[in-house]
């Protein structure tokens, strides 16, 4: 941090204040839901040399859903990461769907401003009380290996009226399921 940066700070309101550690936040989730992902997948030698398309100079773009979205294009699903749901996440899934749910809420925003031909997913983090680590809220039909595995698979499905379903799982078990149909190498 230059000088120049603290100063320009000095006037700050704790609203500004509170929104930027909001934001470092988001974006250090972020980037180790990446990680976690390129990891899980194998991808632990990944060039992050790549330029944003938009703006060449912008060098904390690499790591990003963004980054990854446009470094593996063949990826059948479109992946975001947000660490600021509900701490009730888990008992969120099981109530009504409306405004006030702060899980469905959210959902509904991300799926409404994704593009329509890919399904979506999400990586948040479950509350560290339940000790899961992270979660993803997904649309994506993904297979499994076998049928022992959807019988054992930690999971919560919803389905809609109008057939689609809306899925709930383990980070871990939604890359595995990824993984059986898109190779990224």
């Amino acid at each position: 941090m230059g000088r120049d940066d603290r100063l320009s700070r000095i006037g700050e309101t704790i609203e500004g204040w509170a929104q930027r550690r909001d934001q470092n936040r988001t974006s250090a989730y972020e980037r180790r839901a990446v990680r976690k992902i390129l990891t899980s997948l194998g991808l632990t030698k990944v060039d992050l040399g790549i330029a944003r398309p938009d703006n060449p100079d912008e060098e904390d773009w690499f790591l990003t859903m963004s980054w990854f979205s446009f470094r593996y294009p063949t990826c059948p699903v479109t992946l975001f990461a947000r660490n600021a749901w509900s701490k009730f996440v888990i008992w969120d899934a099981f109530r009504v769907r409306n405004k006030r749910n702060g899980l469905w809420s959210n959902w509904g925003e991300l799926v409404g401003s994704s593009p329509a031909d890919k399904p979506v997913a999400c990586v948040f983090p479950f509350p560290s009380e339940a000790g899961l680590g992270d979660g993803v809220i997904h649309n994506a039909d993904l297979p499994y290996t076998s049928s022992e595995e959807a019988r054992d698979l930690t999971r919560i499905q919803r389905i809609e009226d109008d057939g689609s379903s809306t899925s709930i799982e383990l980070l871990s078990s939604f890359i595995h399921r990824l993984g059986l149909v898109w190779d990224p190498r």
